[in-house]
């Protein structure tokens, strides 16, 4: 980071320090996520992503004002890119925590729409079958049976497709690999 730090370049410096609180946040360092996801967003407020993971950051402490702050993060990304899946994904998760259904519901019905319904492992595919799981979740909570019944069933025959995309990915990776080696021996 401080190679960055001396840069008069402000997008440079917001793409190192959102890097750097994504991989702290993974390493579950909150307190240094934060650090680098406020410097994110302090070197360039329109960073989307930099909003994203500042959001994450707040998403993770869960309390009502954290939440709050999360939301408006989320949403401060979608003013500025419009279809960052992630931001939306994550506005759902916190409305969701807030307790808001029908605003949680709405984001995760919007991310289904965006992200195509493939039939692969690729991150596009978790992303639609973990949409439609906090859609059938909420409209379960809600006590809408009938909703809530069709949507575990997409989310089911989704999985099912998503796995034995993952098992061939596997099975290739594993063939590749024992070519490779055998060709180096």
């Amino acid at each position: 980071m401080t190679a960055f730090e001396t840069k008069d370049d402000p997008a440079a410096r917001a793409g190192a320090a959102a890097n750097l609180a994504f991989l702290y946040l993974q390493e579950g360092d909150a307190e240094k996520a934060a650090s680098f996801a406020d410097a994110a967003v302090a070197h360039d407020k329109y960073d989307a992503r930099a909003l994203v993971n500042k959001g994450c950051v707040l998403l993770n402490r869960g309390d009502e004002k954290s939440l709050a702050a999360a939301t408006a993060c989320f949403e401060s990304a979608l003013a500025l890119e419009a279809d960052c899946v992630e931001a939306r994904y994550n506005l759902g998760l916190a409305r969701k925590r807030l307790g808001d259904a029908p605003a949680a519901i709405a984001a995760f019905e919007k991310v289904r729409d965006v992200v195509p319904d493939v039939n692969d492992s690729s991150a596009s595919a978790g992303a639609h079958v973990e949409a439609l799981w906090h859609i059938a979740d909420l409209r379960a909570a809600a006590g809408e049976a009938a909703a809530a019944a069709a949507a575990f069933e997409k989310v089911e025959e989704r999985a099912v497709v998503v796995r034995a995309a993952a098992a061939r990915v596997a099975e290739e990776t594993a063939a590749a690999a024992r070519a490779a080696a055998a060709r180096a021996a």
